[in-house]
Order: C-alpha cells, then structure tokens, then sequence
C-alpha cells in the first residue's frame, strides 16, 4: 500500500466544504535519498488540485486544502507528479487537521515534557497495524522504545546510544507492527498541528520573499530618476530667478 488516506474523508463524503490536511511523505531527504525541494512539492499538490498549499521543512510534510472527497485524488495526483522527480512514487499518509489535533490531545506525550536527553517521535502507519505486540517493546541495541499504539499512529522514544547517537525508529516500528510508516519529531508534529489549526502561520515561500530582479531595480530606479528630472523641470524657472538678479546686479 503506497498511499492512505485521511479517516475522514471516507465518512464524509457529501460534505461539500474543504478541509484542511497535511500529506506526510516517506523517506523524503533522508540521508542523501530521496531528495525533493519543497518547491517541487508544492507544485505537485497544486497542480493535482490541492488549494492554500505550503510545507513545512524539509521532511516532506505538504499541507493543503480540498473537499473531503477529492483528498484520495489529489495526493494520487500528487504522487504521480513527483514520480519524476524521485523516479518512483512516494508513500504518503495523510491525516486531518482534526486528526493531527487529537495528538496533542490524548497520547503519552500530549501535555507532558520530556528531558533533552530523549527523543519523541510519532510514526504515523500507512494502516491499522496487523500485528499487535505487548507494549512497552523495546530494541535495546538502537536504543528505542515503542510506547503505545493507536489506530494508525505509533509513539516512539529514543535514547542516546552508547557511541552518542540517536537510534531511529523506522525499522524498528515498521518490523513490530507489520506496516509501512513515516516518522516525524514530536516538536514537528506540534507544528504541524499548529499550523493546520491556524494558530501558527506558515512561513512565505521563496517567490514571495526573493529579492526584486536587476530588471526591476532598474525599473524602479529609471522611475524615480525620471520623477526627480520632473520635479527639477517643474522647479527650474523659480530656482533661476536668483541668478539672473545676480547676474543683473553686476
């Protein structure tokens, strides 16, 4: 399974309003691989039909706007756009506002600070995990625990290990619960959530932020320079009387 869909969009689908979503790519720059620059994955939402698209760092998380029962069309869409771009389809999850809401509602790690010394992550499941182990389950060699389990997500901590690195969970989560899944940090998720809700506003792209081009400079410089010679034509009988009084004077 390559593609999921948010849970709401099967219960909903005479709703005519659009909802907010975020589609969460998987394997997306990690390690050299599967690179994307966001532009190119802005544009593959957007062309597929997805409305108020931004994204959110570079871990592949894109989010956007569509009617509940166009969100299965437009990440289909999506995926095959950036097929060009990473030379094969990406899995992506997707969850709703609502969804991404209720992580910060219910869960071990909702309303609970952790030290700086573990990390927290959310892997969210491509479906319904179809095995079941006794939690908490724990790979000592990597460091990781899994923690709890719940619908389609998976709470994860990480401790660093002996030689001062960080296990990631991937694999680990991926071989206990028998399905494909997409890891992202605690504090990513909590943005994420904040920016669906509209509590956190997301950061202008590129073209909204680049620097005016040469041409443009240009043109704005050609204009002010042709409204000072306009202001010098308008003033230049006044500023010569002076001198032709003094000129008469000697």
């Amino acid at each position: 399974m390559s593609t999921t869909r948010s849970r709401e969009t099967s219960t909903r689908r005479s709703a005519p309003d659009r909802g907010r979503y975020v589609a969460l790519l998987r394997a997306v720059n990690v390690g050299g691989k599967g690179l994307v620059k966001k532009d190119a994955l802005r544009d593959a939402f957007a062309r597929a039909g997805g409305t108020n698209v931004s994204t959110f760092i570079a871990s592949g998380n894109v989010l956007f706007d569509a009617p509940p029962d166009r969100v299965e069309s437009v990440v289909a869409g999506a995926r095959r756009r950036l097929k060009q771009v990473l030379g094969a389809e990406p899995v992506v999850m997707v969850r709703s506002a609502k969804e991404m809401a209720a992580l910060m509602r219910r869960g071990p790690f909702a309303g609970a600070d952790a030290p700086t010394i573990l990390k927290r992550y959310i892997l969210f499941l491509a479906d319904v995990p179809s095995r079941r182990p006794r939690l908490p389950l724990t790979q000592p060699k990597e460091e990781l625990d899994i923690v709890h389990v719940a619908a389609r997500d998976c709470w994860v901590v990480s401790r660093r290990k002996p030689g001062g690195m960080y296990g990631f969970p991937g694999i680990f989560v991926e071989a206990a619960l028998g399905v494909p899944s997409t890891a992202r940090s605690w504090s990513t998720v909590t943005k994420l959530a904040e920016l669906l809700s509209g509590r956190l506003k997301a950061a202008p792209t590129k073209a909204q932020t680049a620097p005016a081009s040469r041409s443009s400079r240009r043109n704005r410089t050609n204009s002010t320079a042709r409204g000072a010679a306009a202001s010098a034509s308008a003033r230049g009988p006044a500023d010569s009387r002076p001198a032709r009084r003094r000129a008469a004077a000697r």
